[in-house]
């Protein structure tokens, strides 16, 4: 390029420039020109210079609307004439375009950025000739924010901060779940200990049903059944009897002998003699029962009778025996002291370590013959539970008065002595760890489970006594710190201390509960009140346990102790272990302060000593077994029945040797009421002879087509069908009652019914013999009966196929 040339693309963006700036104050209409017309002739590239212009022209108007006071809108437009090629493009205009809007007629809308990152809008549009364009450019220039550091830096730690708040929420929430579903897993162990199989509500109303049947041969009793032998009709249902009469009193020649088997009601209006009805009933055997006793003294106390007892019942038969339990004076008391000894507790110590006399002289108001004994629990020693430092492992605590940390410690076994009490509790010192769960469960479960270890007695009230200010750790916790194995409910204790505390989880609920009613412990939780509610629904899931409150420093725990046990020794809950596969319960108390008849306990209230209650259980075995037995004990004490359950199955038919030969005609032997026929010979009455042939082949001589037996119109005898009432046939297929009525008339009164269809006098015709034999409305024009294309038929054209009706005379 030469030196004129660029010196003259020079001059035109300078022009240009300069028009856009004077065109400031123009109106919309105005258009300004540039100065030197050769810009307009002469085809210079316009990129630059439309660039320039639009930035400058963009620059000046938003001068001009800064300074303007008048100016009542952001948006104004000036108009800047450009030099361009024809039908030019936005890119043609200005290389830095970055997108194209729109194209409307000869107007192309535009935007660009300028040198300092704002964008600018125009639109190249056509004024005059070929070559005359102008840029029309907007008012403002829309340009970016500046960056903010110090919102960055506030938004970047914001960031972190709610990421932080995210992962504790996760952990939190897992924990959660966990704990849901250590819940549902301990409610289906309570219902599988109780039902072995889950019982839906339809059950116990069917149970309760069953309940209100007094026997089996009311007249509301069904029994829908084929049963074709006296033992398979009474475990159809408990409504079905079977009758054993001989056959010619009873049943029809061929009859089927599932006539046999129905409700009395039935039978005995058929004419079955009641004597030759069979109906099982259920039968109670005691096997055990001791006398109830009025007070411990010294040999084992009996509070539950009878001890053991044999049901023989009718599958479906509910059958209903008495249970007695009587509350024994001066029973004895063990009571394990389970302390948390973290250092929220440091003032409750002071005052538990003069518990000593104050408890047994408690205790001794209700039993001369009460014991008790010490343990201790903070937390396991791991992270994130407790410090792991080596220093702090071994003085958790800021006092210089503080022992290591450490998970369960049995300090004290059950003893009579208040100065051993004393003894012991006073060298406890405070420990320490991180979180405020502690764990509790993990001490009641090593407590439960070591009966050795504790001292419990066979022959005692047992009772743990849980202190603690803070809430528990339970099972799915360990995984916070990496430990996998789940507990397994065993004791593991040695020199007094819990050695795998760092290696096994936290129990469940459902574990620790089972654990407790399986060894007859009952829990009294003596908790601050900040976490009362937590303990609470605690209690709910775990049975016989009870919640108080303690006071800041414990002064009231024995007082708390004395009201928890009244609670917990007045109230009376009879239950049982897992049942057999197929046996259903239901517990009706028969007490003053009774609770609700339920398939799992039955509940009695405010039992004072000395006093007898009573309950009525009820058992119903749905099918038929062999012999199984369960426990039943009331919670809290060692006293147990074992009930044996067997089931009637059988009839106990007694057929004399007489009647056999008269009833089987000296070919068979009677079996209630039905003969078993010699080989050659079959019938109700082993009438008769079949040669080579077997009852079942006869048998099929009466099934038309592979059918029903004599169309179920009739009886088999010796391989022919005996029909019934009108039935009539070889396999009594015909009747003739049934056929086809008209005017309410079999057969319109104008013929016979035969084998199900109407036979029509003379002069009659029609399926129900309902028309009269005549051609007269079939006649047709020609003289013919229609067209002769077809039959006339109750006054009416049938025509042949290819003809329609209604005279044949039009061919579809």
């Amino acid at each position: 390029m030469t030196s004129t040339a660029r010196g003259f693309r020079i001059n035109c963006v300078e022009e240009m420039a300069n028009a856009a700036v004077a065109s400031v104050g123009a109106t919309k209409a105005t258009r300004a020109r540039p100065a030197n017309a050769r810009c307009l002739k002469r085809r210079v590239r316009p990129p630059t210079t439309l660039c320039v212009t639009a930035e400058a022209s963009a620059r000046a108007v938003a001068v001009s609307v800064m300074t303007d006071t008048s100016v009542h809108t952001a948006r104004r437009v000036w108009d800047v004439p450009i030099p361009a090629r024809p039908n030019s493009n936005c890119s043609d205009a200005c290389g830095s375009v970055t997108k194209v809007d729109r194209f409307t007629g000869e107007s192309k809308q535009c935007e660009l950025k300028d040198s300092e990152g704002c964008w600018i809008k125009f639109s190249l549009e056509q004024i005059v000739g070929p070559d005359d364009y102008y840029a029309r450019i907007q008012s403002e220039r829309v340009c970016p924010e500046p960056l903010n550091t110090n919102a960055i830096i506030g938004g970047s730690i914001a960031l972190v901060a709610l990421i932080g708040i995210l992962v504790l929420m996760v952990i939190k929430l897992l924990i959660w779940m966990n704990d849901r579903k250590e819940y549902k897993k301990f409610e289906k162990e309570q219902k599988k200990a109780k039902w072995n199989d889950d019982m839906a509500l339809y059950q116990v109303l069917f149970l309760l049903l069953l309940m209100g049947q007094k026997g089996l041969c009311q007249a509301g009793g069904e029994c829908k059944t084929v049963a074709s032998s006296c033992s398979d009709c009474i475990r159809s249902g408990p409504d079905c009897v079977w009758c054993m009469q001989e056959a010619k009193n009873f049943t029809k020649p061929g009859e089927q002998e599932t006539a046999r088997c129905n409700t009395i009601k039935v039978l005995t209006e058929r004419g079955c003699a009641p004597p030759k009805i069979i109906f099982p009933q259920n039968n109670i055997t005691v096997l055990k029962k001791l006398p109830l006793s009025e007070s411990f003294a010294r040999q084992e106390p009996i509070q539950l009778s009878p001890q053991a007892i044999h049901l023989k019942v009718r599958p479906g038969s509910p059958t209903t025996f008495r249970v007695s339990y009587k509350r024994v004076q001066g029973y004895p008391v063990d009571l394990y002291y389970l302390m948390d000894l973290s250092n929220s507790m440091k003032d409750d110590l002071k005052n538990v370590k003069q518990l000593g006399n104050g408890l047994l002289t408690a205790l001794k108001t209700i039993t001369e013959h009460a014991q008790i004994g010490f343990g201790a629990f903070v937390d396991k020693t791991v992270l994130p539970f407790t410090n792991t430092n080596e220093k702090k492992l071994q003085t958790p605590c800021d006092d210089n008065d503080c022992q290591a940390a450490f998970g369960y410690r049995h300090v004290l076994s059950l003893t009579p002595s208040e100065e051993e009490f004393k003894k012991k509790v006073e060298t406890q010192l405070i420990s320490g760890n991180l979180d405020p769960p502690e764990g509790g469960l993990d001490a009641m479960m090593q407590a439960a489970v070591c009966g050795d270890t504790i001292g419990w007695r066979n022959s005692s009230t047992r009772l743990i006594v849980l202190a603690t200010d803070a809430g528990f750790h339970m099972a799915g916790d360990g995984k916070l710190a990496g430990i996998l194995e789940p507990n397994d409910q065993r004791c593991y204790m040695k020199d007094n201390l819990y050695y795998k505390s760092r290696v096994m989880d936290y129990p469940s609920v459902g574990q620790l509960a089972v654990e407790l009613e399986k060894n007859n412990i009952q829990t009294i939780f003596a908790v601050t009140e900040n976490v009362n509610n937590v303990y609470k629904q605690l209690s709910a899931m775990i049975p016989k346990s009870e919640v108080g409150v303690l006071s800041a420093d414990s002064n009231n725990v024995v007082d708390l102790i004395k009201t928890a046990y009244s609670k917990l020794s007045s109230k009376v809950t009879l239950t049982h272990d897992r049942l057999p596969k197929d046996v259903q319960i239901l517990y009706t108390p028969d007490c003053q302060a009774a609770g609700q008849p339920g398939p799992s306990e039955g509940v009695c209230d405010n039992v004072k000593e000395k006093q007898e209650i009573a309950f009525n259980v009820t058992v119903v075995a749905n099918s038929c077994m062999k012999d199984q037995s369960f426990t039943v004990r009331v919670l809290g004490i060692k006293d147990t029945l074992t009930v044996t359950v067997s089931t009637n199955c059988e009839c106990d038919c007694r057929d004399t040797q007489d009647s056999q030969q008269q009833a089987c005609s000296g070919r068979g032997s009677l079996k209630c009421g039905v003969c078993s026929c010699n080989d050659g010979f079959i019938g109700q009455s082993c009438e008769c002879s079949i040669g080579n042939k077997d009852e079942q082949t006869l048998r099929d001589s009466c099934r038309r087509d592979k059918g029903v037996e004599c169309e179920g119109r009739g009886d088999c005898v010796c391989g022919r069908c005996h029909c019934h009432g009108s039935y009539h046939g070889d396999f009594c297929q015909c009747d003739d009652e049934h056929c086809e009525r008209f005017q309410n008339k079999l057969c319109g009164g104008n013929g016979k019914c035969s084998c199900g269809q109407c036979r029509c006098n003379e002069g009659y015709e029609g399926s129900a013999c309902q028309c009269k034999v005549s051609e007269e409305a079939c006649q047709t024009p020609n003289n013919t009966v229609c067209y002769g294309r077809g039959k006339c038929t109750c006054s009416r054209c049938e025509c042949n196929d290819g003809y329609q009706r209604p005279h044949c005379k039009t061919c579809l």
